[in-house]
C-alpha cells in the first residue's frame, strides 16, 4: 500500500481493478464498466462510471466522491466516506464508520447503511427504502419510498424529511 494512481481526463473501457495502493484519484473520467478499489484513499470526482463501485473483500478506508454518476450497485466499506452531488441507479451499500451525503439521488433502489457509526443525509432521496444499523442518524432533507426492511437506529435527528409505509 505504498503507490499511487491516477487517472484524469480519460476513457477507460474494461473492468477496472486496482489492489494495494495507498491513493486513487479518478477527475473527470468515463469509466465503461465496474471500478473495484482496493486503496487506503479513494477519490472520484466529475467522473462516469457505468458500472459497480465494490471495495468489498478489501477496505477503502477513506472514499471522497464528488458529481459522480455510477449506473451499477455500490458496495463500499472503510473508516470514512463523503459523498456530494452524485446520482446512484442502483443499491448503494456503505460499511463505513463515518457517512456523510449531501444532495444525492438514488433513483431506482435502496440505500443500505451497514454497521454505520455516524452518518448525516442532507438532501438525499432514495427511490425504495432506507435500511441498515446506525448508531447516530441525522437527517435532513431525506425522501424515501417504500420499504419492508428495517432501520435500526440509536439515535435520530430528522427534519423535512419523509419515510413512506410499506403496504
Amino acid at each position: 500500500y505504498n503507490s499511487e494512481i491516477n487517472v484524469s481526463d480519460s476513457n477507460v473501457y474494461g473492468y477496472f481493478f486496482v489492489e494495494q495502493t495507498s491513493e486513487i484519484v479518478i477527475i473527470a473520467s468515463h469509466l465503461k464498466s465496474s471500478v473495484k478499489a482496493d486503496t487506503v484513499n479513494l477519490t472520484i470526482k466529475n467522473t462516469d462510471i457505468g458500472g459497480a463501485l465494490n471495495s468489498q473483500d478489501s477496505k477503502t478506508d477513506f472514499v471522497v466522491i464528488d458529481d459522480v454518476t455510477i449506473t451499477g450497485s455500490v458496495a463500499i466499506d472503510g473508516i470514512s466516506v463523503d459523498l456530494t452531488n452524485s446520482s446512484f441507479s442502483s443499491s448503494v451499500e456503505i460499511s463505513h464508520d463515518i457517512v456523510n451525503m449531501t444532495n444525492i439521488s438514488i433513483s431506482s433502489s435502496s440505500l443500505y447503511l451497514n454497521e454505520v457509526n455516524s452518518a448525516v443525509l442532507r438532501n438525499v432521496t432514495i427511490n425504495t427504502q432506507l435500511l441498515g444499523v446506525v448508531e447516530d442518524l441525522y437527517l435532513e432533507g431525506v425522501h424515501t419510498g417504500l420499504g419492508r426492511n428495517t432501520l435500526r437506529v440509536s439515535k435520530l435527528w430528522m427534519s423535512n424529511s419523509t419515510f413512506e409505509k410499506a403496504s
